[in-house]
């Protein structure tokens, strides 16, 4: 947990003071992607899970700032821009990105979490106002999600990660019942299933509308579309859902190494052990163990917390307890070569050491 406060933006005058920044860089010793506000969806969701653990005053007081900042941050229709990038061929220099997927993150892992323990409707309000931009925006008619960069929408790929949308809609069910919220989760998972799903356990990194669809040996991608299909297989309890989530557990299972980690990519271990995906996949294939009702992943799970808590980092030096390792996503902070740690590793860490010792009695 102390990587995580630590991760806080302090820097004042900063528009992204009281978030989070996304990672650390060994190499440079500094925190890094300040602008990835996304990624504090998650932190204050492990807040939460460690201020009802312990009562400590630090996590709410922490969650509470961060929480407060996200709702100053999000647009008037409900849109949050999740991130700055700064990519060679943007005529501006900067791209800003308005994506359904991780607005829709930002609100079920970090609204949502402050309204059940603070009981204020601005959070609730907040998420609500997520979900209905998406459906008035961001979605299709038949489900198909796009992506918004600097006030553009492109429908013409979208990344695997957007199956973690439908928890945003999940959630949202569970607390007012409203049927656009089923409605918009059935369509985008039918659509999800449809054009990612490879038929043989695993989803394509990216799918493409001229058909050049991208890998499937993307391990965190797995994850994403797990945390997807449950949260529907929660709201719809569709039978064809649930036997997506036991194939594609299974090929996860049987890729895990034998230190516990997950590789970044399935069929290339030069790009190394994934300090994302293997925390993320261990409190995914808890979800799953509910769903299945099968124990046997327990021990894929407790092996997965193991290596994390092996690769924590325990220095003075600055990112203390952080998941360090080196990948090829790395390179996100400007240095192919670096160790980093990232805090939404961290922040499902905690998640799955919780949601573990909460299985195992």
């Amino acid at each position: 947990m102390q990587f995580i406060l630590d991760s806080q933006n302090e820097k004042k005058g900063s528009q992204f003071q009281d978030t989070f920044h996304g990672c650390y860089d060994y190499h440079s010793n500094r925190y890094m992607l300040s602008s990835w506000i996304w990624c504090s969806g998650l932190a204050i969701r492990a807040l939460v899970s460690e201020w009802d653990r312990t009562s400590r005053s630090a996590y709410r007081k922490s969650a509470i700032r961060c929480g407060k900042k996200l709702l100053q941050l999000q647009h008037d229709n409900g849109a949050f821009t999740v991130r700055w990038d700064f990519p060679r061929n943007s005529p501006t220099g900067i791209q800003k990105w308005e994506a359904p997927n991780d607005s829709a993150f930002i609100a079920a892992n970090g609204l949502l979490p402050l309204y059940r323990v603070t009981g204020e409707s601005r959070y609730l309000d907040g998420a609500k106002d997520v979900a209905a931009w998406i459906l008035d925006e961001g979605m299709r008619s038949n489900g198909q999600l796009g992506i918004g960069r600097s006030n553009e929408w492109d429908f013409s790929w979208l990344y695997v990660d957007a199956g973690f949308t439908t928890d945003l809609f999940y959630r949202l069910y569970e607390i007012d019942g409203e049927e656009r919220w089923r409605d918009a989760c059935e369509r985008f998972v039918k659509w999800f299933v449809d054009n990612l799903y490879d038929g043989n356990g695993s989803f394509k990194k990216t799918w493409y509308a001229d058909g050049e669809d991208d890998r499937s040996s993307y391990t965190r991608g797995q994850g994403w579309a797990l945390d997807g299909l449950i949260s529907a297989y929660q709201l719809l309890h569709n039978d064809q859902l649930r036997d997506i989530i036991e194939e594609v557990a299974m090929w996860v299972v049987d890729r895990q190494c034998d230190n516990g980690s997950w590789l970044y990519a399935t069929d290339n271990s030069h790009n190394g052990e994934d300090n994302k995906a293997t925390p993320l996949l261990a409190y995914e294939l808890l979800r799953a163990e509910k769903v299945l009702d099968d124990a046997t992943f327990l021990p894929t799970v407790r092996t997965a917390i193991q290596w994390c808590e092996d690769a924590q980092h325990y220095s003075d030096r600055g990112g203390y307890g952080g998941i360090r390792a080196w990948n090829i996503e790395g390179t996100i902070v400007g240095n192919r070569n670096t160790t980093t740690a990232f805090l939404y590793g961290n922040a499902y860490y905690i998640l799955a050491k919780n949601g573990y010792l909460t299985a195992v009695g």
